[in-house]
C-alpha cells in the first residue's frame, strides 16, 4: 500500500468552478482557484464517512459538501478573543465593550453609508479600544470605535494626503495617516490599506471575515510579534 511522501495538488472544475484539491497525510484540503479565502479542510475519516453513506451514483462534488459550513465572523471573533486571552492579555485589556444599535444609527446619520453587516458584528465584539495606552490589533493598527470612524471618515471627506474615496468605512488606525477600511462601494466590503503617500489603496482581504480569519490563522501559527515597548505586534522577518 502507498503511503503519502509529499502532498499531492490537483485542479479539477466542478460546476464551472475551478478548485484545488491538496491529498495530505490527514485528508483532502479544498479551495477556489485565485481565492484569497481559507482552504477548507475534510479529514479521511470525514471522506470515508461521507462515501459510506452517499448513494452510489453521487457525484464527487459531494465532498465540498460533506465539510464543515464556512464560520462567520462573530464565532472567528469569538475565537480571536479566546487566543488574545491567553496570548495578549494585556493588548485585550485595552479593548472596550461592544457596541450596541445606537452607535450603528449614528455610522449611518453621519457618514450617509448603512452599516455593512459584517462592520456591526466587528462593533459588537469591541467598540474600539483605550487610547491611553500604547497598543495595536496588528502592525502598528488600533481597533477604532463608532465615534472615531465617523469622526475619521469626516475629515477624509474633507481633504487629506492619502488615497481616498467616498464609500469607505475606516476599521483601524496607526494614528500616523494610515487606515485599514472596508470598502462598500463593492460587493463583499473588501478590506483595504490606505496608506499615507501612497496614491492608491491595497486590497488586503475579499471581506472583513475573510481578514479576519487569515489574520488569526497567522496569530495561531506564531508568525506575529509584539514589541514591548510600543504595543505594536508586526510579522517576524
Amino acid at each position: 500500500m502507498q503511503k503519502f511522501t509529499r502532498d499531492l495538488t490537483r485542479e479539477i472544475e466542478v460546476d464551472g468552478e475551478r478548485l484545488a484539491l491538496t491529498l495530505t497525510e490527514k485528508g483532502v484540503s479544498i479551495r477556489a482557484v485565485g481565492s484569497r479565502k481559507p482552504p477548507q479542510d475534510v479529514t479521511w475519516a470525514a471522506v470515508i464517512a461521507a462515501a459510506r453513506s452517499a448513494p452510489a451514483a453521487a457525484p464527487a462534488a459531494g465532498l465540498v459538501a460533506a465539510s464543515a459550513p464556512e464560520e462567520g465572523l462573530s464565532a472567528v471573533l469569538a475565537r480571536l478573543e479566546a487566543w488574545l486571552k491567553v496570548n495578549r492579555p494585556a493588548f485585550l485589556a485595552t479593548l472596550k465593550k461592544g457596541a450596541g444599535p445606537a452607535a450603528f444609527e449614528k455610522v449611518t446619520r453621519d457618514t450617509g453609508l448603512p452599516v455593512p453587516p459584517e462592520l456591526a458584528d466587528w462593533l459588537r465584539w469591541h467598540d474600539g479600544q483605550d487610547e491611553d495606552t500604547p497598543s495595536a490589533l496588528v502592525g502598528a493598527f488600533s481597533l477604532i470605535d463608532h465615534e472615531e470612524i465617523v469622526s475619521e471618515y469626516l475629515d477624509r471627506q474633507a481633504g487629506t494626503d492619502g488615497p481616498w474615496k467616498k464609500g469607505w468605512l475606516p476599521l483601524l488606525d496607526d494614528f500616523s495617516g494610515s487606515l485599514i477600511c472596508l470598502d462598500t462601494t463593492r460587493p463583499g466590503a473588501p478590506v483595504i490599506e490606505a496608506w499615507r503617500g501612497r496614491a492608491e489603496a491595497i486590497d488586503a482581504a475579499p471581506s472583513l471575515l475573510a481578514w479576519a480569519k487569515t489574520l488569526l490563522a497567522e496569530f495561531e501559527a506564531g508568525r506575529y510579534v509584539e514589541d514591548p515597548e510600543r504595543g505594536h505586534f508586526h510579522k517576524k522577518a
